[in-house]
């Protein structure tokens, strides 16, 4: 009967409320039809929603509609234009701006709410959550921003640096290649003073076949580098994405310098010097104040703060929190690994939705969850320190080797040449073998660190939350 009576009362309620909205509708109606006023009707853009909302309907749906993918490829892209790109077709920086949306429409809610003080004492406390809510989802969309364009920073390099391994595959196979034709001619002559034998050939035309296989390698690579590319970019598997070959980030720069040669005569001496000369206490610092996930961690610290406070305005042996209406969350940075490598994570804050107990129970329970909160921040702080000068030393090191090899990179270049260039009594096919094999691994080594050094560099843009940048590299002193 009661349950009856409850569900009469609430029809009854409705039909009230709903007369009463029509009613003072009809009257401002009637008004304006005696002044002579236009009846008010849709506005042009809520007739452009309903439109654009009926053509989505009507759409037919395709599960293999790639997304932007041009018959015709828009020709080389330089990393600006991949950035921009990005930007707008990343689904993770969509997710993380959809996230802000529903924060800022959270808030917006709790705003409209008019309820008295005895119906919701927490009320102004949820609002204020929720503000901090809505800096939570911020500092998310700007740490998205942040890994996208490290991940289309990086990729770019990649595909740089593959390239530049292809030119030192072909180079070497080109310069093995005249030695293999040099050795043959030198055998078919039939001369007895060389020392280039048939079995001689042989060997170089192994040595061949295996830079061949290391071409095939580069060529694989290159289409897994523009595939990691066009991901990291939020484009389709079948777009036909071209990138601009342009050089790595400089690591160092030649100065030149007054010095003797060989024969003690005076003359000019190059001297390889860093380019980049970063303060690694600057970063460290300028991180911690722009770091997204500090800003998360701060920011749900101080909703915790506030759930004590809420707590206390709630009255009876249940309350609800701040996490029952929203979710204030805060991403890792980054999960632990414990493997091969050893690398510290973050742990997250505890938000319960409801906080059972008398008053002074729940109060207390919010204070340990602020005890928790504290210690995030701590271990944030902690591990973006330790971001930042693993980047560090991953530059430093990668711009040392760069500066030692950078050195003997133009031996090693010449070095095939030169053996082509000795007599046909003294070349050998191990002269020939060696001298390319010295060339390619040099070069290639060089390669690798100059790679090493790129990303480090945008390792150190991402992990300043921009603080420190990739370009324009600065002059060398």
């Amino acid at each position: 009967m009661k349950h009856i009576l409850g569900k009469t009362f609430r029809r009854l309620a409705i039909l009230v409320f709903g007369a009463a909205s029509l009613t003072q509708f009809d009257v401002a109606l009637a008004q304006r039809l005696r002044l002579g006023q236009p009846t008010p009707g849709p506005t042009p853009q809520v007739l452009v929603f309903e439109e654009a909302t009926r053509a989505n309907l009507l759409r037919p749906v395709t599960t293999d509609e790639a997304p932007i993918s041009p018959k015709v490829s828009p020709g080389p892209m330089s990393l600006d234009q991949c950035l921009e790109l990005g930007f707008k077709h990343q689904p993770a920086l969509d997710a993380a701006r959809a996230s802000l949306n529903g924060a800022q429409l959270g808030q917006r809610g709790l705003q409209r709410l008019l309820l008295p003080r005895l119906l919701k004492p927490d009320l102004r406390f949820r609002r204020e959550q929720s503000a901090y809510g809505v800096m939570i989802a911020e500092a998310a969309v700007t740490q998205a921003e942040w890994e996208t364009r490290y991940a289309i920073t990086r990729n770019f390099f990649t595909v740089q640096y593959i390239r530049a391994q292809g030119r030192v595959v072909s180079d070497v196979l080109k310069t093995l290649e005249n030695g293999l034709k040099k050795a043959q001619t030198i055998v078919d002559s039939g001369d007895a003073n060389v020392k280039i034998t048939a079995l001689d050939v042989q060997a170089i035309r192994v040595q061949l076949g295996l830079v061949k296989g290391k071409k095939s390698q580069v060529d694989n690579g290159m289409l897994k580098a523009l595939a990691a590319l066009r991901e990291a970019m939020g484009l389709g598997y079948d777009y036909p994405l071209e990138i601009a070959d342009v050089p790595l980030p400089p690591a160092v720069a030649v100065v030149w310098e007054p010095g003797k040669d060989n024969k003690g005569k005076p003359t000019k001496v190059a001297k390889y010097v860093q380019v980049q000369n970063p303060d690694k206490k600057a970063l460290i610092a300028a991180a911690i104040s722009q770091r997204g996930e500090i800003m998360q961690a701060t920011a749900a610290n101080r909703v915790f703060e506030l759930e004590v406070q809420a707590q206390m305005k709630i009255f009876g042996w249940k309350g609800d929190t701040f996490a029952s209406g929203s979710d204030p969350h805060m991403q890792q940075i980054p999960p632990s690994l414990m493997n091969g490598d050893y690398r510290p994570g973050a742990f997250p804050p505890e938000i319960p939705a409801t906080l059972a107990g008398r008053r002074a129970d729940r109060v207390a329970r919010a204070r340990a969850l602020v005890d928790r909160s504290v210690a995030v921040v701590d271990k944030a702080t902690n591990l973006v320190s330790l971001d930042v000068e693993a980047q560090y030393l991953k530059w430093q090191q990668a711009m040392e080797e760069v500066r030692d090899l950078s050195e003997v990179e133009k031996t090693a270049e010449e070095l095939p040449g030169k053996v082509q260039q000795l007599q046909n009594k003294d070349l050998t096919s191990a002269a020939i073998i060696q001298a390319n094999i010295t060339s390619i691994m040099v070069r290639t080594q060089l390669n690798d660190a100059m790679h090493t050094h790129a990303l480090a560099l945008a390792g150190l843009e991402r992990a300043t939350a921009g603080a420190f940048r990739v370009y324009p590299a600065p002059a060398a002193k």
